[in-house]
């Protein structure tokens, strides 16, 4: 399925008609495909991150969680965890921040709205650039879902009703690690997966400004891109991308759903007229397509 076919709007669709020489990926030269992999880039974008990160804020003091439970030894290896009452399904979310600024409490946004229909929120850390790089940020998410399975009696969650979410580069994050855990036929409890505006394909990444904090090999590229090592389908999952985002992210998405659908379930969400932040808003709204794959991969009604 292309952009076309969800109904986006090409709001950053370029130009190309300056000579091949000039071009570094797919038609773009570098300063395009650093805009293409810019996320602020208009005032309704900052606006609406900024409410992400307040309505987090509000999530972290209103809702009491219990905070920095260790998964791997402590440090940045820690999760919150809003709890919906035991036995709950659970929701691992991984938050984005181009591996740089994430982290629990900082885009927890869905957690109230999360926890009000019965599931249990798990606000996933882990250690990011420049303290760590991003195939030991992989291996630390891959044990963080690991680890909120084998402990789900002493969570107060269900650990065979597991939903693994994440939005940008944390959409990046959950993807890696579930498609490294359903090539080792590791998905025992995990009922779907809801990713959000997430890198698929690092390539192009390697291309733009992203490269100078990433440092990645060519080889540790490739192993880092989702789309190119799907060997076995992963969990029912929905890729959600904001109509109006990038020309490249909507590609990133519907490349990946594509990919994913002609091996196992997946679908592609198109959010019409969102933004890279906006697009957050049909997770935490009753009743959307989001919503409702949601509650159906975990039994909710």
């Amino acid at each position: 399925m292309t952009p076309d076919q969800i109904g986006v709007n090409h709001r950053f669709h370029l130009r190309r008609d300056r000579a091949m020489t000039d071009t570094i990926y797919r038609g773009y030269n570098r300063e395009e495909l650093d805009l293409q992999y810019t996320n602020l880039t208009t005032e309704e974008a900052k606006a609406d991150a900024a409410a992400l990160q307040e309505h987090a804020a509000r999530n972290v003091a209103e809702l009491n969680p219990e905070r920095g439970v260790s998964y791997a030894g402590g440090g940045a290896q820690v999760f919150d965890i809003y709890r919906a009452g035991k036995g709950a399904p659970a929701m691992i979310y991984i938050s984005g921040g181009q591996w740089q600024n994430g982290g629990p409490g900082k885009f927890c946004s869905w957690a109230d709205s999360v926890v009000a229909r019965g599931v249990t929120f798990i606000d996933g850390g882990f250690p990011q650039i420049p303290d760590a790089r991003l195939p030991e940020i992989v291996d630390s998410i891959v044990i963080l879902i690991r680890h909120i399975r084998a402990n789900g009696e002493k969570l107060g969650i269900d650990p065979a009703n597991i939903l693994v979410t994440g939005h940008s580069s944390g959409a990046h994050l959950a993807a890696m690690a579930l498609v490294r855990m359903a090539n080792a036929d590791d998905l025992e409890g995990i009922s779907g997966c809801y990713l959000m505006s997430g890198h698929y394909d690092v390539r192009p990444a390697m291309l733009c400004y992203r490269k100078e904090y990433l440092q990645l090999s060519v080889a540790e590229t490739i192993a880092m891109s989702p789309l190119l090592n799907l060997v076995n389908p992963l969990p029912p999952t929905m890729v959600a991308i904001g109509g109006g985002e990038t020309d490249e992210m909507l590609r990133q998405s519907s490349s990946f759903a594509e990919s994913l659908a002609a091996i196992g379930p997946a679908e592609l969400r198109g959010v019409p007229d969102a933004n890279h932040f906006s697009v957050a808003d049909d997770l935490a709204t009753e009743g959307t397509p989001s919503w409702n794959f949601v509650g159906e991969r975990l039994g909710l009604g």
